[in-house]
């Protein structure tokens, strides 16, 4: 995997990441929360501790010309996770398909859509808190049009969406 910089300093950069610093990922920082609760809370169920999770980012299946995975760095354990067939995207409350997408686009609509569906969600992830700011502005501003789409069972034109989100979003 190659970790896009942001290029604050001039072009972006690609920094190598390895599977061995996936495994530090996944056991040391990914896990840690996981585990602590179960010791905090030994007697709860996966589902009485953690519901469904809002994940407010996405992972995008981003490659090099020579079919390298790279991306964003917070993306990047996620998207191993998948490529070697080890991410459950079951306790997640958007479809895989948002989690994964194969193009780059604003989809706080769609996931705000899946996420009011979900009676059971008790957890928002998000690696930079600023991303859950922005989700949560976008839903202060739109709580009315949502609302009204989802009583619909449509999305209103003026929503900024590729065809076949729209379609999923009415599914």
């Amino acid at each position: 995997y190659y970790a896009i910089t942001s290029g604050s300093t001039g072009v972006p950069k690609y920094v190598p990441v390895t599977e061995e610093d996936m495994m530090v990922h996944l056991h040391g920082i990914h896990s840690v929360v996981r585990d602590i609760l179960r010791v905090y809370y030994p007697q709860a169920t996966e589902d009485d501790l953690f519901g469904k999770i809002f994940y407010v980012g996405e992972f995008a299946k981003t490659r090099l010309p020579s079919g390298q995975m790279c991306g964003i760095r917070s993306g990047s354990l996620y998207q191993w996770l998948e490529e070697i067939g080890g991410f459950d995207t079951t306790p997640y409350c958007v479809p895989k398909e948002v989690l994964f997408p194969t193009d780059l686009e604003d989809l706080t609509y769609v996931k705000l859509r899946f996420a009011l569906a979900q009676p059971d969600i008790r957890l928002i992830h998000s690696v930079f808190l600023h991303r859950v700011v922005s989700l949560m502005d976008y839903l202060r501003e739109n709580w009315e049009l949502i609302l009204s789409d989802i009583a619909r069972g449509d999305v209103d034109e003026r929503i900024p969406l590729a065809p076949h989100w729209k379609e999923k979003v009415r599914q």
